[in-house]
């Protein structure tokens, strides 16, 4: 009877200790899933930040590289512009208003007059008394050379040029293709004055193009 006593005693005490050893093991591993889920949550935290990250400076590198793109461009375009006025050594840019009136849509782009429709005047200052003025236009990428578009001989109104259609005359500026740059058309108008004294002058060159 005691010997069987001693039998459930050994085998309970056996349960009980198992029983321990089991529940530690559980709590063990369910210590361990959370550290896993939080660290696995951390890390999908920080992957989602350097992902912002990696965005962020994409958009940056675009954004430069599009200002950059620009940048040179407009480089290209003023020293064609320079190129345009070359013989205009003791004149610049800046100048050219105070010696045309250009009454029509424009913009001032990289030393360029940008026009933005077809109606075109063009008056030169002074000169009151000049006995004509002759106004050129000249294709700057072309070997054609210069061409006489207009004489007036009547300074009463002004000397005038005027064009209620200018692309019969300025072909409309032609549109790089993706990833190159184009100067095709640019022109250059500029006049050439017949003084009181017979003398020949010739004005400082309009750098012109038609969008």
């Amino acid at each position: 009877m005691m010997k069987r006593k001693l039998i459930i005693t050994i085998c309970i005490v056996i349960a009980v200790v198992i029983s321990g050893c089991t529940n530690k093991s559980i709590d063990s591993f369910k210590d361990e899933k959370d550290h896993l889920i939080n660290k696995i949550l951390e890390l999908e935290e920080q992957v989602s930040q350097k992902e912002d990250d990696i965005k962020r400076l994409q958009d940056l590198n675009t954004k430069l590289t599009i200002e950059i793109k620009e940048l040179e461009e407009s480089f290209i375009m003023s020293r064609f512009s320079s190129y345009a006025m070359l013989k205009d050594k003791y004149d610049s840019f800046e100048n050219l208003k105070n010696i045309y009136n250009i009454n029509a849509k424009y913009k001032i782009k990289d030393d360029w007059y940008v026009l933005d429709d077809e109606y075109f005047k063009l008056e030169l200052i002074g000169y009151k008394n000049a006995k004509k003025v002759d106004f050129y236009f000249l294709r700057m990428e072309s070997d054609q050379g210069e061409e006489l578009i207009f004489t007036d001989n009547d300074p009463s109104d002004g000397w005038i040029y005027t064009n209620d259609s200018i692309s019969e005359i300025i072909e409309k500026h032609i549109k790089a293709p993706k990833g190159k740059f184009s100067y095709e058309p640019y022109f250059v108008l500029y006049t050439k004055v017949t003084l009181e004294n017979g003398e020949i002058t010739q004005t400082l060159k309009l750098p012109i193009y038609y969008e």
